[in-house]
C-alpha cells in the first residue's frame, strides 16, 4: 500500500520513487449513515478513505474474511464495538460459507463494500458484469438491485470497477469497460473508455456524470449528495522509457507535463467546473474537503517536503494550513474530523479542521489505522513477518485489530485482534 525505501536513499532519489509510485487513498468505503435532506441541501462532505477490507456502521465495522477452503472466495462478517464479539453474516448451522447457498458469501472478486442508511451494500462480479448488492445489518434479504453501467454493456467485453466515494444516499463511481478492436478470431487488442457516474440509493437510478479524457487518471477527494471533488491526473502520450536515469532539469520537465486538475461535479447544474490547474513538480493531489474549504497537498521549494494549502471553496482564496519539515509519503483520511500523515517514516495523526496533532494509536510502519468508528479504531497489525526490516519483510501473518479512543488517549495498547489473516 506504501512505497518504500530506505533510510540511506538520497533526498532527490527518494523525491523522484515517490512521484512515480505514490498511492493515493482518497475514494470512500463510506460508514456516512446520513440520509438526504428535505431542503435538497449538499450535506456535510465525505473525505473518508478508500479501504477494500470493511465498512463502518454506528454500532461496528463490517469485513471480508476469505472462506476457508482454498479458492472459495469471501463472506461478510460483523464486529460489534460494544460487546467485542464477530459474526459470520449467515444464519445456517455448520454452512461452510463457500458458495451462493450463504447469503454471507460475495464470490472471489467482492473487495468494495460499505455501510449507509440501514444497509450493506457490495459491489460483487458476475461473470463479466458490476452488481450492487444490498443486504439488511444481519445480512438477510440480499438482492442482486442494480447493474453498474448495463446501458452501455451491449458492446464491451467486460467492465472493472475501480474507486468511489458513498455520501449518504449518493454512490460515485468510476469503472472502465473494455472493448475488442476487431472481432478477428484471437485478436486480443483492446481499449477502454472510463466513466464517472452517481447512483441514487433509494431509487436505485444510475446517472452518467462524464466521460473519462483521453491519458487522465481520476481520484475522489470527497462527496456530498449535490457535489463530487476529483483529482485528475494528465500524462503526455509519450515519456521517457527509462525514467530512473533523469537527471534534475529532466525530471522536472517530465512532472511539469503531468498535469494535475482538481475538479466539482454539481448536481444542479449538471456541470463539471475546473477549481484548481497545476502539475505534479508543483502539486501533489488533492486530499479531501472540511466545511467550505479544500485541502491540497502541495511540495514546498525543496522538493523534499510538503506543504497543506486550504482553498475556500466560496471565493478561491488560499491559505498554507500546515506545513510539515518532512515528507508526506502518504495519508489516511479516517472520518469528517481526523486524518492520519505519513512523514518520512512516522504515522501522525491531526485534526481534519485545523491539523491540530492528536493522540496516536501505538503502531508503526507497516501496520495502518483503516477507519476511525464512534469510540475506536480499526487497524490492521503486522504480526509476524520473514526478514529483519519490517518495512521490507514479508507479512506471513496479519489481524485487523480494534483500539478504544479512551485506550489511545491514556498510552494503552489494549489492541483486539478480532480476525487473524495468515499468507503462505
Amino acid at each position: 500500500m506504501l512505497w518504500n525505501v530506505t533510510k540511506n536513499d538520497s533526498l532527490m532519489k527518494r523525491f523522484f520513487l515517490y512521484l512515480l509510485t505514490i498511492l493515493f487513498f482518497s475514494v470512500s468505503i463510506a460508514g456516512c449513515s446520513s440520509s438526504a435532506r428535505e431542503d435538497d441541501a449538499p450535506g456535510e462532505w465525505n473525505s473518508r478513505s478508500i479501504l477494500l477490507q470493511g465498512g463502518v456502521s454506528p454500532s461496528g465495522y463490517y469485513y471480508f474474511q476469505n472462506s476457508p477452503t482454498t479458492m472459495s472466495g469471501a463472506y461478510l462478517s460483523f464486529f460489534d464495538e460494544t460487546s467485542h464479539k464477530t459474526a459470520v453474516l449467515c444464519d445456517k448451522a455448520g454452512c461452510p460459507h463457500i458458495d451462493e447457498a450463504c447469503r454471507a458469501y460475495t464470490g472471489f472478486a467482492a473487495p468494495y463494500l460499505f455501510y449507509t442508511n440501514g444497509n450493506v451494500f457490495t459491489i460483487e462480479n458476475s461473470g463479466y458484469e458490476l452488481t450492487l448488492v444490498r443486504r439488511d445489518p444481519d445480512g438477510s434479504n440480499r438482492e442482486e438491485v442494480l447493474t453498474l453501467l448495463r446501458d452501455r454493456m451491449d458492446t464491451a467485453k467486460y467492465a472493472q470497477f475501480y474507486n468511489y466515494k458513498v455520501a449518504g444516499n449518493s454512490l460515485y463511481y468510476i469503472a472502465s469497460l473494455s472493448y475488442a478492436v476487431s472481432e478477428k478470431p484471437g485478436d486480443a487488442l483492446e481499449h477502454e473508455e472510463y466513466y464517472l457516474r452517481r447512483v441514487d440509493l433509494t431509487t436505485f437510478q444510475e446517472q452518467e456524470l462524464m466521460q473519462a479524457a483521453p491519458n487522465t487518471t481520476y481520484t475522489f477527494i470527497a462527496a456530498n449528495e449535490q457535489q463530487v471533488l476529483l483529482n485528475a491526473f494528465t500524462y503526455p502520450e509519450e515519456e521517457p522509457q527509462e525514467l530512473t536515469d533523469l537527471n534534475e532539469e529532466e525530471l522536472r520537465s517530465l512532472l511539469e507535463n503531468r498535469k494535475v486538475q482538481i475538479l466539482l461535479w454539481d448536481k444542479h447544474d449538471g456541470s463539471v467546473k475546473t477549481l484548481l490547474k497545476s502539475n505534479r513538480w508543483e502539486t501533489v493531489a488533492g486530499m479531501a474537503a472540511h466545511g467550505d474549504s479544500l485541502y491540497v497537498l502541495r511540495w514546498e521549494d525543496n522538493r523534499t517536503t510538503n506543504s497543506i494549502q486550504k482553498i475556500s471553496l466560496t471565493n478561491g482564496e488560499a491559505t498554507t494550513i500546515f506545513r510539515s519539515n518532512k515528507m508526506i509519503s502518504n495519508y489516511m483520511v479516517l472520518n469528517e474530523e481526523e486524518i492520519v500523515l505519513r512523514e518520512d517514516y512516522d504515522l501522525n495523526l491531526y485534526s481534519l479542521k485545523d491539523f491540530q496533532k492528536l493522540p496516536m494509536p501505538p503502531i508503526s510502519l507497516p501496520d495502518s489505522i483503516e477507519q476511525a468508528t464512534k469510540d475506536g479504531y480499526i487497524l490492521w497489525r503486522t504480526l509476524k513477518t520473514k526478514g529483519d526490516d519490517p518495512l521490507n519483510s514479508e507479512v506471513t501473518q496479519s489481524a485487523l485489530s480494534y483500539i478504544s479512543k479512551e485506550d489511545v488517549e491514556n498510552g494503552k495498547e489494549n489492541f483486539l485482534d478480532f480476525y487473524i489473516q495468515h499468507y503462505e
